[in-house]
């Protein structure tokens, strides 16, 4: 699936947007249009993204509109909220853009739901880890298979959300797939710890799901930059648990705009007997820190053994 190439030219390209060296931002997209013809959608957006930087304007909605033409859209969310994009907010061309993705979005049907696991399948700790919203599991799996420690699972939802990428929206949906692939995952290896994990959108779905009366095998649970907006409906699901041996870890950072929220949540978590540990990164927004290797392995740790360095709460 080259997900390792497309997670290493992304990374680079990232890294060179918040240097704001466009030359080089543009170099690596076009080794990526070679490197990973059929991920058009990301190359696309990148280049468009880099241009209006750049105070390209034109050469921006061009690029967009190219790729609309070849069947590539975007979600309207991520064109309007995208801070590199600002600058075309005002321009027709660009609405017109825009209204034309609400327009494909509108007419999706439900995709096929899919789950897959990587990793050792001979590990003790299995990990059931749910994508965020607009991502799948070819570009999300990367993040998470550093080491070779644990089998960990992947569910991929069946609502679409852009071009190659799903979200789990439809909350109803999303818990009826979540909860069909962790069963069968659980029930198809053979696992000393089971933990359930998630980043952003999946890792809220995370939390909900160790929660769960129902699923009795799950010793904790890893959320990463959890997006936690109503602590009313988690204060009841933890109230209700009754699972006093489950532990949970958090790793987001200061600058995720679910921050405060999410360090409420921990508080409920403490009242309520369950140990959460919380792992913040300094100046860390709404992404996986670049650390996230070796604190995903602190993290099961806390949950299988114990053990933590971070900030326990």
């Amino acid at each position: 699936m080259k997900t390792h190439t497309f997670f290493g030219i992304q990374k680079k390209v990232f890294n060179a947007f918040e240097r704001s060296e466009f030359d080089e931002v543009l170099k690596l997209i076009d080794e990526a249009e070679i490197e990973l013809p059929k991920r058009r959608e990301k190359y696309c957006f990148w280049r468009a993204c880099a241009f209006a930087r750049m105070g390209e304007k034109e050469k921006a909605i061009s690029v967009l509109q190219e790729a609309l033409s070849l069947d590539v859209w975007w979600n309207p969310n991520t064109l309007m909220r995208d801070k590199d994009l600002s600058s075309l907010h005002e321009e027709d061309e660009f609405q017109l853009i825009i209204q034309r993705c609400q327009s494909i979005l509108e007419t999706q049907e439900l995709k096929e739901a899919l789950f897959v696991p990587f990793g050792n399948e001979h590990a003790k700790t299995g990990i059931f880890s749910i994508h965020w919203r607009g991502s799948n599991i070819e570009d999300f799996a990367p993040f998470w298979l550093e080491e070779n420690d644990y089998l960990i699972g992947f569910p991929q939802s069946s609502q679409s959300y852009a071009s190659n990428s799903y979200c789990w929206d439809n909350h109803e949906k999303a818990i009826a797939e979540v909860k069909d692939s962790v069963e069968k995952f659980y029930e198809q290896y053979e696992f000393d710890n089971f933990i359930v994990a998630g980043t952003s959108q999946g890792g809220k779905l995370s939390i909900e799901l160790a929660l769960d009366k129902k699923y009795t095998n799950v010793k904790g649970f890893i959320a990463v930059i959890p997006a936690i907006e109503n602590i009313t409906t988690f204060e009841s699901l933890i109230v209700n648990a009754n699972k006093p041996n489950l532990k949970g870890c958090i790793i987001t950072g200061d600058q995720d705009p679910f921050y405060e929220k999410t360090m409420e949540l921990v508080e409920i978590f403490k009242q309520n007997g369950i140990e959460c540990s919380i792992f913040v990164t300094e100046g860390l927004g709404h992404f996986f820190p670049d650390n996230f290797s070796q604190q995903l392995k602190k993290a099961v740790d806390f949950i299988n053994k114990g053990e933590f360095n971070g900030n326990q709460v």
